[in-house]
């Protein structure tokens, strides 16, 4: 079986490093995109993700514009949401899941293995 790939769109160098290291030693594939529109390509290439972790202070849109764009071209892709403000109840039910930072690795892993049906398979 192949591994699960996930995109990751954070700008944050150091949170895409994190995730990168977090995601591959769990057993996941990893893209990563600094923004909206790089991941929108990534995305238009075919379906190859099977989840994206979205950051919401992305810089050339708001992550919630980027989670309701997924939602309108890839609306069975699971879609984590993360951002160190609360989030907007309205909002956050657009997404799947809503990871308030600063977080634990290991709620990465978990919240990735459940959206990507390897509840488990997670360790």
């Amino acid at each position: 079986m192949s591994a699960r790939t996930v995109l990751v769109v954070d700008d944050d160098p150091m949170l895409q490093k994190i995730y990168r290291r977090t995601l591959v030693r769990g057993g996941y594939a990893v893209e990563l995109a600094a923004d909206a529109g790089r991941a929108k390509e990534l995305l238009g290439a075919g379906p190859r993700f099977d989840l994206v972790i979205a950051d919401l202070g992305l810089p050339d849109v708001p992550g919630w514009a980027l989670v309701e764009w997924l939602r309108e071209h890839h609306p069975s892709l699971p879609v984590i949401v993360a951002s160190g403000e609360p989030a907007d109840p309205h909002q956050a039910t657009s997404a799947d899941h809503y990871l308030e930072k600063p977080f634990e690795t290991r709620e990465v892993l978990r919240l990735v293995a459940e959206l990507c049906g390897q509840a488990g398979d997670s360790g």
